[in-house]
This record gives structure tokens, C-alpha cells and sequence, in this order.
């Protein structure tokens, strides 16, 4: 039994070629990045604008890549569609930056493969998510974003993918993505606690980090009015450590 494998070079050049046939901006993609970055003067700014679009009007749909056997959908239309799995909300978003000239690279990332080496060449199978990484420009660190959820804003990574280990389509290079940030850099301004018509306790949570708002909501089960007392206080105590009841 003889089996041919394909040169990783070889292999990265297709891939590459693939997410760029799919990722070009039509007529539709340009005239939304147009619209959505109109009034935005940089680089950052216009990555903002189209971020925010991508993670909260596009709807996310649980297609993981190696389910699509890595053929992406053409971004044309994802957008058309309104709806995309995360890999390809990922591209949707690089073909908006794209038309809004936006320097980017497309990110492959190991999200249940931490230990990935930098030094040999890493098996396909190993990426389960894509990342794009933005560059801001003016001196200004390249940020590294995936367009999930509306939970997570621009700079902030989704949990399952902090630290984990990234492939550059661009330079075949293998990255580690930016861990969460100390606690320090974050805090929490507001939170609240509402019972619903079904007796469910709703929390609802918003975060400062970076300077930006994070908003957090759960849903819990019915609570007795003592399991109820118990968190609100622990959410009280989250802006306010000596803060009671």
C-alpha cells in the first residue's frame, strides 16, 4: 500500500488559494463594508465597525470546518444568508475588511489541540475554528479576532480559543493566540438579577475591559428565595466585595 501526501507547502498555497477565492468581495460585500465604515477615519476603527456587524447580525450556525471538508462558503453568500458557522463568519469578516482596506491575515486555529509544535509540520485534522488577525496599523499591535457572538467584543477572544495555537495562511507560521487578560484589566460596573414569568432567575452582567463594554446574560433554573439571596449577594459583591444585602 502506497499513499501520496501532499507538500505542506503545497497543501498551505491550496488553502490559501481556496480562502481567497471564497472570501473575495462581490458587489454585495463592498457596498455593505462601504456603508458599515462610512464615517470611520482608521484601520482600527473600520475592524470595529465591521466586527460588531459580523458578531451580532450574522447568525452563527453549528458547522464545524472539517464537517465542510474545509470548502468554505463563498462570503457572498453568507451574507446574503444573514447566517454562517464560526469558521465561516471568520471569512465573511475577512472579505468585509478586504473591501474596506483593511491589512488582515486568516488564521486557522487548534482550539482542542494546545500542544501543537512549532518546529514540525502540523496535520490538517489538528484546526477545528478560523481566526482572523487585523492589523491596525500607525505602530499599533496586530489584534487577533473571532466574530462569534455579540458576548465578545473586538480584542476579545471567545474562551475556547485563548492561548490556543494558530496557522497563518499567510506566512505557514504557527502562532499561539493572546491568553485571557489578568483580572486586573477587567471589572465589572453593573449587574442585576430578575425573576422571569417561568420563576427563572435571569443575571445579567456588564464587564469594562480595555474600555469597552462586555455584556454577560444566564439563565438559571427556579431558585428558592434563599438560593436567590445567595446570588444576588455574589453578584453584589462582584462590584463590591463589602456590599450586602
Amino acid at each position: 500500500l502506497v499513499a501520496v501526501v501532499q507538500p505542506w507547502d503545497k497543501l498551505l498555497a491550496s488553502l490559501r488559494e481556496e480562502v481567497e477565492k471564497n472570501s473575495e468581495p462581490g458587489a454585495g460585500i463592498k457596498a455593505r463594508a462601504e456603508a458599515l465604515t462610512k464615517g470611520q477615519k482608521t484601520a482600527e476603527e473600520k475592524a470595529r465597525a465591521l466586527y460588531n456587524y459580523v458578531a451580532r447580525e450574522i447568525k452563527t450556525v453549528g458547522i464545524l470546518p472539517e464537517e465542510l471538508g474545509y470548502e468554505w462558503s463563498p462570503a457572498e453568500e453568507l451574507l446574503a444568508e444573514g447566517a454562517a458557522a464560526v469558521a465561516d463568519k471568520s471569512l465573511l469578516y475577512l472579505a468585509l475588511l478586504t473591501a474596506a482596506g483593511v491589512p488582515v491575515e486568516f488564521l486557522l486555529v487548534a482550539s482542542e489541540n494546545r500542544d501543537l509544535p512549532e518546529d514540525t509540520m502540523p496535520l490538517l485534522e489538528q484546526f477545528d475554528l478560523a481566526a482572523v488577525r487585523v492589523m491596525p496599523g500607525a505602530g499599533a499591535a496586530p489584534v487577533e479576532v473571532l466574530p462569534e457572538s455579540p458576548l465578545y467584543h473586538f480584542g476579545l477572544l471567545p474562551e475556547q480559543v485563548e492561548g490556543a495555537k494558530a496557522l497563518s495562511l499567510a506566512t505557514g507560521k504557527i502562532m499561539d493566540l493572546p491568553a485571557l487578560p489578568a483580572t486586573g484589566n477587567i471589572k465589572t460596573t453593573t449587574s442585576q438579577g430578575q425573576l422571569d414569568e417561568y420563576g427563572n432567575l435571569v443575571m445579567k452582567k456588564e464587564t469594562l475591559f480595555q474600555g469597552y463594554y462586555v455584556p454577560d446574560m444566564k439563565l438559571l433554573r427556579y431558585q428558592s428565595e434563599e438560593e436567590i439571596k445567595t446570588t444576588m449577594q455574589s453578584i453584589v459583591s462582584d462590584i463590591d466585595s463589602k456590599a450586602e444585602l
